[in-house]
């Protein structure tokens, strides 16, 4: 082998070192941004969970105080059952 081929090869291997390099630190940003959206998934599910949590708490039954007027327009006040449908 001439000292010419060796010098092509070992120029070959630093190029190539170098092309792995660079593709490990896109392999590990890529792992970074896939991380961010695990945690980002994970606390979404955490907020649709609450948020369902308040709307099966929002549609239970409770009492209510209600004031208006009646049919014949008298003010009436009362104390009553209420829930949510929808």
């Amino acid at each position: 082998m001439s000292v010419e081929d060796g010098r092509d090869i070992l120029e070959l291997i630093d190029t190539q070192d170098a092309e792995i390099k660079t593709l490990w630190q896109a392999i590990n940003k890529k792992d970074e941004q896939i991380d961010r959206l695990v945690i980002i998934s994970e606390e979404l599910i955490n907020k649709n969970a609450q948020l369902n949590n308040k709307l099966k708490k929002a549609k239970q039954i409770g009492i209510g105080v209600f004031a208006g007027v009646s049919h014949v327009g008298e003010p009436v006040i009362g104390v009553g059952l209420v829930w949510r449908l929808w």
